[in-house]
């Protein structure tokens, strides 16, 4: 018995001690397997971003200006233009990976967080690739992929995954709203109509901008094509490079110490770099334009291949074709153009020629007259090095104090801009939004990023820019409750400025139709989202009062245009007792919810307070609001599609 238990003992320590070996090997091997699923996550990321520009052309980056340029590479490092494009990690996310499955048409898509990695579970990007071509259709085989790159920081924040082969990236159909704090489906976001179809890439879109220096398709050979290998950029972002050049001449011209304490005194000149604020106007804001301009590559084959040949301080027009419509300029190229792409105009400008959409600011400038100036520019309104990130506007820029008009029209600033000479040319009081000039010359007509931004094409208000063009004139962007025939008698009143149709024209048959409510409730999408807008701007409601509006904004929730629905929601919010609406009530109505929306707009309509007024010009009753009038003219609107090229 006794050598029979001592057996017993060794067997049992021997199992304790095999346990323990299979323990630990256990965790190893869980350890490793941990580690082997971080490297081979880690080379998904790798594949899949795009590589760097070779060292040939100049490129290093903007760590290297920052040991001698700490100032100015800190400005940069806060402004939006670094964080436009980013590799994802665990600083650079802002949107929540520990929501709820977010309903889509395709099924729900799930978010997950792995330690420092996002992942999102979407349809295969290269099935949604193959569909978007029409090659699959039916039911989308779903996968956890890893998010690893970003776009935007500011207003949302869009992020993507990678397909193969090659370093093809598409988007998750989802992007953070900084401002609701919420998912919004990437279709909410553009004012476009439903393509449930559509699949959003970066290489050939977004790159031409959103990096610097960048490259979809690099040629490998004769019969090779990059998509097979990967894009290529000098940065991720809009880095120092973009608006200076290429650094590495400079970089090794100044690698004598003597040489950067001459410039550092001023007693040198910058070397081989590019200084903007060195060369003319013009010059400089080209610099601005190889982005936000339309535009185009004369040869794209050429682009796609090799990227932009423009570098900062070139002549723009070497390189790169700015689209003018034909109404303001002849380009025979631009037939070629329209033969690919019908839309393309419509897309971008009004009737007029003025561009409509955000981002192509540069379009705008060279319309201007104050461009004939060869001292007016980009950099007259905008520092690239200042401490204010949105808008980059220099400090007199800020606050639509006149400052930036007056600096030029000089005999209208007298008394720092409220003083009589001004109030005299606006006829509007001196400390009133009315005699800011931008309200009245820079009106916001353009549309992007869910919100309406000031035209920069410097114009005067009238009557024709919206009869004949459909474009929202300054004057019924402020006064929301003003036809256009009141401010037709307003600018003749005022300025001389006439309108040569009938005045019977611009109003109802039983009275003045209020311009901004007819676009609102008549207009096509792209109207319906500047006037929903202008209903939360707070300068038009100090002016317009705001007791009328819910009726409409409620209304306009159920817009077929889910961009429209999110801008005229964030406009209700703003009025008293509207705040705590839920952004929920913007999501795209092809997914789920409308019976609900429709719950909640009768809801809203019945809690409303009349202001006990009757205005048939603002659907005022003596009862209340009148739905079936606003019904009525609501089905009515215009249902041409509008889909605007942001």
């Amino acid at each position: 018995m006794a050598s029979s238990g001592a057996r017993v003992g060794q067997v049992g320590v021997a199992g304790l001690c095999l346990a323990a070996l299979a323990l630990a090997w256990g965790a190893s091997a869980s350890r490793f397997a941990r580690v082997a699923r971080g490297r081979a996550s880690e080379r998904v990321q790798a594949r899949a971003l795009p590589t760097d520009r070779p060292a040939s052309e100049g490129f290093v980056g903007s760590k290297r200006c920052q040991a001698c340029h700490p100032d100015a590479y800190a400005t940069w490092h806060q402004s939006w233009h670094r964080t436009m494009t980013q590799a994802v990690g665990a600083g650079t996310v802002l949107g929540d990976f520990a929501r709820a499955p977010l309903p889509h048409a395709d099924g729900p898509h799930a978010l997950e967080r792995r330690g420092e990695e996002f992942w999102v579970r979407m349809p295969e990007a290269n099935w949604l690739l193959e569909r978007g071509a029409g090659e699959v259709e039916g039911a989308a085989p779903f996968a956890w992929q890893r998010v690893v790159m970003s776009t935007g920081a500011h207003t949302m924040q869009l992020y993507w995954v990678a397909a193969e082969p090659g370093r093809r990236l598409v988007a998750f159909p989802f992007a953070w709203s900084v401002e609701g704090q919420t998912w919004v489906a990437n279709e909410a976001t553009l004012l476009r109509p439903h393509e449930p179809d559509v699949v959003y890439g970066w290489n050939e879109v977004c790159l031409k901008c959103h990096a610097v220096a960048g490259a979809p398709e690099v040629e490998l050979g004769a019969d090779q094509r990059r998509a097979a290998v990967g894009t290529e950029v000098a940065e991720l972002g809009i880095a120092c490079e973009a608006c200076h050049g290429p650094g590495a001449d400079h970089v090794e011209a100044q690698t004598s110490p003597l040489r950067r304490y001459l410039a550092h005194l001023g007693r040198a000149p910058a070397e081989a770099i590019v200084h903007p604020g060195r060369l003319d106007a013009h010059r400089s804001s080209e610099i601005c334009g190889q982005c936000h301009s339309a535009s185009i590559f004369p040869d794209h084959q050429a682009w796609l291949g090799r990227g932009s040949a423009y570098r900062a301080g070139d002549e723009l027009a070497a390189s790169t074709q700015v689209v003018r419509h034909p109404v303001l300029a002849d380009q025979p190229w631009i037939d070629g153009l329209l033969d690919v792409d019908p839309d393309y105009l419509s897309g971008r400008f009004w009737g007029d020629g003025t561009v409509r959409i955000s981002g192509r600011d540069y379009n705008g400038l060279i319309e201007s007259p104050c461009y004939a100036d060869v001292e007016f520019g980009c950099a007259s309104c905008h520092e690239m090095h200042g401490d204010f990130p949105d808008d980059q506007l220099s400090p007199f820029a800020r606050n639509d104090d006149d400052r930036q008009c007056t600096q030029c029209h000089t005999a209208l600033g007298e008394d720092e801009g409220l003083g009589s000479a001004l109030a005299e040319h606006t006829r509007h009081a001196a400390d009133s939004a009315g005699s800011r000039c931008v309200n009245c010359h820079m009106p916001h007509t353009v549309y992007g990023l869910t919100k309406a931004i000031r035209s920069h094409r410097i114009s005067t208000p009238s009557v024709e820019e919206s009869v004949s063009y459909g474009r929202p004139n300054a004057c019924n962007a402020c006064h929301l409750d003003r036809s256009l025939a009141w401010t037709a008698r307003a600018l003749e009143q005022g300025w001389g400025l006439g309108w040569e149709g009938e005045l019977g024209e611009l109003g109802l048959a039983e009275g003045e139709r209020s311009a901004a409510v007819d676009w609102l409730v008549r207009g096509d999408a792209g109207q319906r989202a500047l006037a929903a807008w202008a209903f939360g701007w707070p300068s038009a409601q100090a002016t317009a009062g705001t007791d009328w509006m819910a009726p409409l904004l409620v209304g306009a929730l159920d817009d077929e245009y889910a961009a429209v629905r999110w801008v005229a929601l964030r406009s209700l919010r703003t009025l008293p007792g509207y705040g705590a609406l839920d952004w929920s009530l913007a999501r795209p109505l092809h997914v789920d919810g409308a019976p609900e929306l429709a719950e909640e707009q009768a809801r809203l309509w019945a809690e409303w307070a009349h202001p006990g007024r009757v205005e048939p010009a603002l659907y005022l009753g003596a009862e209340g609001f009148e739905q079936a009038r606003w019904r009525h003219d609501h089905e009515r609107r215009d249902r041409r599609p509008v889909d605007l090229r942001e």
